[in-house]
């Protein structure tokens, strides 16, 4: 099945989009682009700055048949997606980050969001998100507070912005198809291979905890497996930062 497509000059986010219209039959597999966005979001209700016209900005809406327990580590899956397509764009050395950023040289390149609505006897409906910085301008840039690149920066070339947007909805699909069928086991390995933070000692902050650790992988769910003076403890996405211990 095929959904609807739809391309935006501006929207407030793609995901909302989609959300708003997840009722409707030709919601799964449906794919919202837009060139700019008023209030797109990152982790943790952050606002994702993103320079209009430039980047690539799109979400996904798929349905499961389940309960949104099937979903956990969806993410995870995603991100590993997103690295294959940026891989076969030209994007050597690409990694990711826990749980849901692409890194190139330690510094944020793209990210996912993934929104999960429904009952617990099932249908779920999700809409994922993927933003990727293709150029960022000088203003947009002086707002963001991490570490940031792009691809104009990493290629040295003016982005191709429709055949990335192609080689990631490819992407994402097959993702969805095969994680619908056996879930996060069918990425896991793939995650922790490219996760540039494995084997290293970092520091979680999750509310007003901090622990310090060796990250030793994931579980099936997709929480950080952490290994501390107390032993292997699992960690969540939601309150938590990851950082690298100087």
């Amino acid at each position: 099945m095929r959904g609807r497509f739809t391309l935006l000059e501006e929207t407030d986010s793609t995901n909302a989009y989609l959300l708003e219209r997840s009722a409707a039959a030709s919601f799964h597999g449906s794919v919202c682009l837009a060139e700019a966005q008023a209030h797109g979001r990152g982790r943790r209700g952050r606002q994702w700055i993103a320079t209009p016209y430039h980047n690539v900005l799109l979400s996904m809406g798929w349905r499961f048949a389940s309960g949104p327990g099937i979903v956990a580590g969806l993410s995870l899956a995603a991100g590993v997606a997103l690295v294959r397509a940026l891989e076969e764009y030209g994007v050597p050395g690409a990694g990711l980050k826990w749980p849901n950023d692409v890194l190139w040289e330690d510094k944020k390149l793209a990210g996912v969001l993934v929104d999960v609505h429904g009952e617990a006897t099932g249908p779920s409906l999700i809409v994922l998100g993927v933003g990727v910085n293709g150029y960022i301008g000088s203003h947009d840039a002086a707002q963001i507070d991490q570490p940031w690149t792009d691809l104009h920066t990493v290629t040295g070339k003016p982005v191709d912005r429709n055949r990335l947007a192609a080689l990631i909805l490819r992407e994402l699909r097959h993702m969805f198809e095969v994680f619908a069928d056996k879930g996060l086991a069918a990425f896991r390995d793939a995650w922790q291979r490219r996760h540039q933070y494995h084997g290293r000692r970092v520091r979680l902050l999750a509310g007003s905890r901090e622990i310090i650790g060796t990250v030793e992988g994931i579980d099936d769910h997709g929480a950080l497996l952490l290994r501390d003076a107390r032993g292997v403890q699992a960690f969540h996405s939601g309150e938590i930062s990851l950082r690298r211990v100087a």
